[in-house]
């Protein structure tokens, strides 16, 4: 299973990214802790790829669909997405679209685009497979069996891996029977408590925020059903009290045999990811501690969980030096690793410096940073970074440069260069006035 990119749940919390995998799959990560709660900041406040329409086609009908998938012998493949979604977009625009990748996911998968929001069938599947976070991919047999699920972008070279392994696996294990996971009930619109279906429907948060007996405490602590309480705590996470999680582990082995261990591993993550995220925004550093304790049970990758929280950890308690200190730990000790800093971590780094921190020494740190993501992957809004941090440490000249490199690039790859531009101007007025 792998779990999140950079998304935000249905439910407003916004993550980064960190990736949990299925049988044999694994998609890159990076910069859990450089999120911390917060969209990426320094991408643009619209998105730079309008989703028009997506590259594959809209799922119009799930049984005629597993039919056509089963009948030419291969998988299908539902890319779920939402409007808002960034993240969603840049996978459509620099992955999907790629010839190299649509043709490799097209040779033995039937691929489909689904909104997850204003589409009754996308809420549907949503509901059903616990779908709370966008992207998310979800990939079965033509008898309806969820084989894979992934969550979070994946650029074009590493997601050519993730399908040649799963093309691997399918030609070599056949998958007959191995994911029958029992516990998911035909899809059906019944299968939603009705106190829930307003929240799947409408996106109605009240029941949430409701305390009283006829809340979604209440109710939920009353399923007896054991697909709604898996159902609806998938997509619950993040209202999850202690009454709540304490339920849901006491039903971990039943998920297990109903639903697969891989889901229900990834969920529980989950769930106790948001309970870690909750007691950091609150500052409590015991729960934080005890909530990281048991996160780091349930993930295949506690050493990253670990690093990546702690950041989250110094990033919201504003102690820049020691967020500095394990981030160029990291660096070093990652260096030759599948977790390797990649070019997104040193440029969101340097831009979290920027944005929260007048301390010239750490500036400087982040101005290294910056140049070295632009020494991996040269792209505009690297460049924006750079010309921010130049300019803040007023060296105007550079930053001038960096501005317009950073719009020459953002030109050619037609993406929006307000902000580079507006800062090139300032940058200007600046030197005018100290001459």
């Amino acid at each position: 299973m792998i779990s999140r990119f950079s998304f935000s749940t249905n439910l407003g919390k916004k993550h980064g990214p960190i990736y949990i995998k299925t049988p044999l799959l694994i998609l890159a990560l990076f910069g859990l802790f450089l999120s911390g709660g917060a969209q990426n900041t320094n991408k643009p406040a619209k998105p730079a790829f309008p989703k028009i329409e997506t590259f594959f086609p809209k799922m119009n009908s799930w049984e005629s669909s597993l039919k056509k998938a089963k009948e030419a012998n291969k998988l299908l493949f539902v890319d779920c997405y939402t409007n808002w979604c960034y993240w969603c977009i840049v996978m459509d625009k620099k992955t999907f679209r790629d010839s190299s990748v649509s043709t490799k996911m097209q040779s033995f998968m039937d691929c489909y685009s689904l909104e997850m929001e204003q589409d009754s069938l996308g809420r549907l599947l949503r509901f059903h497979y616990g779908v709370s976070a966008f992207p998310t991919f979800l990939i079965f047999n033509g008898d309806g069996n969820l084989l894979f699920t992934y969550r979070g972008y994946a650029e074009k070279e590493l997601w050519l891996k993730e399908m040649d392994s799963i093309h691997n696996i399918i030609k070599t294990d056949g998958l007959k029977g191995k994911y029958a996971r029992s516990g998911f009930p035909k899809i059906s619109p019944s299968n939603i408590p009705d106190w829930f279906a307003p929240f799947i429907n409408n996106k109605d948060y009240s029941l949430f925020k409701d305390t009283t007996t006829s809340g979604f405490s209440a109710k939920y602590s009353l399923l007896t059903d054991v697909f709604q309480l898996f159902a609806v705590g998938c997509l619950s996470q993040y209202n999850f009290n202690k009454d709540h999680v304490q339920l849901w582990m006491s039903h971990v082995a039943e998920f297990d045999s109903l639903f697969g261990h891989d889901l229900t591993r990834s969920f529980t993550e989950q769930i106790w990811d948001s309970q870690v995220y909750k007691s950091i925004n609150a500052g409590n550093k015991t729960e934080f501690e005890s909530n990281l304790k048991e996160l780091l049970k349930w993930t295949e990758y506690p050493e990253f969980q670990n690093y990546s929280n702690w950041m989250n950890w110094h990033k919201t308690q504003k102690d820049w030096a020691s967020y500095v200190q394990l981030f160029d730990a990291n660096c070093l000790k990652t260096a030759d690793s599948k977790f390797a800093t990649r070019a997104l971590d040193y440029n969101q780094t340097a831009w979290t410096l920027f944005k929260e921190t007048d301390d010239v020494a750490l500036l400087k740190k982040a101005l290294a940073y910056s140049k070295k993501s632009i020494e991996m992957a040269p792209e505009a809004t690297f460049y924006n970074t750079k010309a921010n941090l130049e300019f803040k440490l007023k060296d105007y000249k550079s930053a001038e440069a960096s501005a317009v490199k950073s719009i020459e690039m953002g030109t050619a790859a037609k993406e929006d260069t307000q902000k580079s531009a507006a800062l090139l101007k300032e940058i200007q007025v600046v030197q005018e006035a100290n001459k």
